[in-house]
């Protein structure tokens, strides 16, 4: 029930323009990496993607799993990947594409930029899998993937949410039309005063 398709060393697909179709076992070749179609294609998986940026990736997900009441009652599949990092897969009727959840603030030069820490992975969207070089299933079996409710499925993305440490400043622009000074030359007010001060001038 899992689509697949074969990848390069760098993760990227062997087959880029084709990769969202899927391939079948005899279309491999060497590949050096498995990946997996994420979305309805695959029968409605996603994958809580932990990123190792930062090298925090096993606290993260431990401090999520504490957080997360339903982790014991499912049997989700967990994958540690070729960084360090990790896969949650589930599946459910609901899926989306993919969605960065928690960002922290990484020095990039002299400025700062938000680097995700956690992101799905939905519709058009695959993942690096086990048996990949690297890649190990740590919980679970990857071919008897836990279906969650949409309800469930919402709980593990708000808490995936609460570990954000980054926030969007949204600077709101005052439109042309409406500066203090466009409105004060528009009025019947400007000329006369306009007028007064050439003729103060001479």
């Amino acid at each position: 029930g899992l689509r697949v398709l074969p990848v390069k060393a760098d993760k990227s697909p062997m087959l880029p323009g084709r990769w969202n179709e899927g391939f079948a076992a005899d279309q491999f070749g060497d590949a050096p990496g498995i990946g997996i179609i994420c979305g309805q294609i695959s029968g409605g998986l996603e994958c809580l993607d932990f990123d190792n940026h930062f090298g925090d990736a096993k606290q993260r997900l431990s401090e999520f799993v504490k957080d997360c009441g339903i982790y014991s009652n499912h049997k989700f599949v967990v994958v540690e990947t070729g960084g360090g990092g990790f896969h949650l897969l589930y599946r459910c009727e609901e899926t989306q594409g993919n969605q960065k959840l928690a960002r922290k603030p990484m020095k990039d030069g002299d400025r700062w930029r938000p680097d995700a820490v956690i992101e799905t992975k939905g519709n058009n969207g695959y993942i690096v899998a086990a048996p990949t070089k690297g890649y190990k299933v740590v919980r679970g079996d990857i071919l008897d993937i836990p279906q969650i409710t949409p309800q469930e499925r919402n709980q593990l993305l708000e808490i995936a949410r609460s570990f954000n440490e980054w926030v969007d400043i949204k600077r709101e622009q005052i439109e042309e039309k409406d500066r203090p000074g466009d409105i004060y030359n528009q009025s019947p007010e400007a000329i006369s005063d306009a007028k007064q001060a050439l003729l103060s001038a001479h």
